[in-house]
């Protein structure tokens, strides 16, 4: 795999590096700190996988990106930033992947295993399975002939049985009943075994004491991949899968199946993101299509009391006794509850979000399912949102410790 390493921050190009030399040992580094170079070398020497920062000090690394995909469209593009602020342009231009520093291995390995263009095997030929559509078996590009029709079905069933070794006996029945003897399926075997033997592959084939498979590592598949979860194969699949053998049909309708569930998945992810930003630690803070939204005094206070209350909601009483402890028995202070809550309600209402606070009975809400909120991703079990975690939760309000006391605790069990 060749992949291209691009920052123009020397420290932060080691650590990509060394993370990707942890993930794929094997792999051929090209790392530069100039976009200029980084693009003249990507005209010259094609590349599995582009990784690029964004914000640097030349050229938009978003711009680079598309100048890469100009030479080469199959290159796997994965953005590297400090920022989340791009991400809507990579998934404009469709990139493989984008991964916010601190680039760690284990975030690159998770996109690095789920490419959107396949990334071709080290080996000398290259063996690709060909199951959307009618199958096709490859060597270097070049479809394969086998001597026997049959030959051809029998190898497209152990594709479909997933690398499984099967009874020879099952294999002939499924297929084709008891229309051919064991010494033609022997001789089958034999087809497929010179045919492979000829370009060096037949261990693609594996025989165990009358059962036989095929070697999933040693070949590339369209279904394999798909099986896998691999974005390439996943946008590959159109409802069609070995088409000219009835028997696919079973396989065929489970992965329709899943492509709606798929799809379904998709249309949720691509709604429109949350504009409203809630930041708990170590301060209160909150931003509207990422523009700061000041509030002041009890009403920035009352929308984080809301905030950590969540789903749990918050009453008049709840909300006196931390606002204003010293006033729990003053007549007024329901009166002072209620001014300051409208006063809230017409700032959000003024930004345009004041669908973030609902009502029920006596209960005001925090529609959490409106607002990013690094709180809730800790509730959530983001374990590297709680490693972020530093000890201060809304350090400047004092009814916060009980919060700031369970979020220590989630943290401590973690080590």
């Amino acid at each position: 795999m060749n992949i291209l390493a691009l920052d123009d921050e020397k420290i932060a190009l080691e650590g990509l590096v060394a993370a990707v030399q942890k993930v794929e040992p094997t792999a051929q580094i090209y790392s530069f700190n100039k976009p200029k170079e980084a693009l003249e070398f990507c005209r010259t020497t094609p590349c599995d996988v582009a990784l690029l920062d964004i914000q640097m000090r030349n050229m938009n690394g978003v711009e680079l990106a598309k100048k890469v995909k100009g030479v080469n469209p199959n290159t796997n593009i994965i953005f590297t930033t400090g920022y989340s602020d791009y991400m809507k342009e990579a998934f404009d231009m469709h990139a493989s992947g984008y991964v916010l520093k601190p680039v760690t291995p284990a975030k690159l390995k998770k996109e690095l295993e789920n490419l959107r263009h396949p990334v071709r095997l080290d080996s000398a030929r290259k063996v690709r399975i060909q199951a959307f559509g009618n199958f096709e078996i490859f060597i270097d590009d070049n479809p394969m002939k086998f001597r026997y029709d049959l030959s051809k079905e029998l190898l497209a069933y152990l594709v479909d049985r997933n690398g499984v070794l099967c009874a020879n006996g099952e294999i002939m029945a499924v297929l084709w009943g008891d229309k051919i003897s064991s010494s033609y399926f022997r001789s089958l075997i034999k087809d497929l075994k010179d045919v492979l033997g000829k370009v060096g592959c037949e261990d693609i084939i594996v025989q165990q004491r009358g059962k036989t498979g095929i070697s999933r590592q040693n070949v590339e598949c369209d279904y394999f991949d798909w099986l896998d979860g691999k974005a390439y194969a996943i946008n590959l699949y159109h409802g069609e899968y070995m088409s000219q053998y009835s028997w696919g049909e079973n396989t065929n309708a489970g992965m329709m199946d899943a492509a709606f569930d798929i799809q379904a998945t998709d249309i949720i992810r691509s709604c429109p993101k949350k504009r409203v930003r809630i930041q708990t630690i170590p301060h209160f803070a909150i931003w509207v299509d990422k523009k700061t939204l000041s509030l002041s005094g009890k009403r920035a206070e009352l929308l984080a009391l809301l905030t950590d209350r969540a789903e749990s909601g918050l009453v008049a009483g709840d909300a006196i006794a931390c606002l204003w402890p010293d006033r729990i028995n003053d007549e007024k202070s329901q009166t002072l509850y209620r001014v300051t809550f409208y006063q809230l309600m017409d700032e959000l209402k003024a930004a345009g979000i004041e669908d973030i606070i609902r009502g029920e009975g006596k209960k005001k809400y925090l529609a959490t399912e409106l607002v990013d909120c690094d709180l809730y991703r800790i509730l959530d079990g983001d374990f590297e949102e709680v490693k972020k975690y530093g000890g201060y939760y809304l350090e400047e309000y004092d009814w916060a410790e009980v919060r700031n006391a369970q979020i220590t605790s989630i943290k401590a069990h973690l080590k």
